[in-house]
């Protein structure tokens, strides 16, 4: 795909966060499965929810603008997703400390969705396209929002998973 306009640019965003949306679902619902915590498991399955709702959002960009999604991603949103199915499948690991090290990926995974939206969303105002900027505005306080709960939540399970190494000292 030719990078010779900034519409060319905002089209290749708009491609990598929809796949990006798509492919996390799958990754949510394991570290959701994966999660020891209650709280956290609930989050991430609200989250998931809110991922399919952004992905029907581009979806609905795409054909507002009459332009179709490519195929292909983010290579170091592949490696965030990839680190996230390590940390889920990961033998052994005590759930307290497994918990702290989801919230860590998955905010690691997010930092990299609300910079591909903040991007978007002004390249968006700056090309004309409302809607869409509107649209993916929404998104980005959606992640935001999510973001701001993991870190609330991390403030909690951080510190049990400091509790065994409190013990053997």
């Amino acid at each position: 795909m030719p990078l010779n306009t900034l519409e060319d640019l905002f089209a290749r965003e708009l491609s990598i966060l929809v796949n990006a949306e798509k492919q996390s679902l799958a990754v949510l619902e394991r570290m959701q499965k994966a999660s020891d915590a209650p709280r956290l498991a609930k989050l991430l399955a609200s989250h998931a929810q809110e991922t399919r709702e952004h992905a029907a959002r581009l979806d609905r960009v795409f054909v507002e603008l009459d332009i179709r999604p490519r195929n292909g991603g983010s290579g170091g949103m592949k490696g965030l997703r990839q680190d996230c199915v390590d940390l889920a499948g990961m033998p052994g690991v005590e759930p307290h400390v497994r918990d702290a090290a989801i919230i860590a990926a998955v905010q690691h995974l997010e930092h990299d969705e609300i910079a591909s939206y903040g991007c978007a969303r002004t390249w968006a105002r700056l090309l004309g396209h409302r809607s869409a900027a509107s649209a993916l505005q929404k998104s980005l306080e959606e992640e935001h929002a999510f973001d701001e709960k993991l870190s609330r939540l991390a403030e909690t399970l951080n510190k049990a998973a400091l509790e065994p190494e409190l013990a053997s000292s």
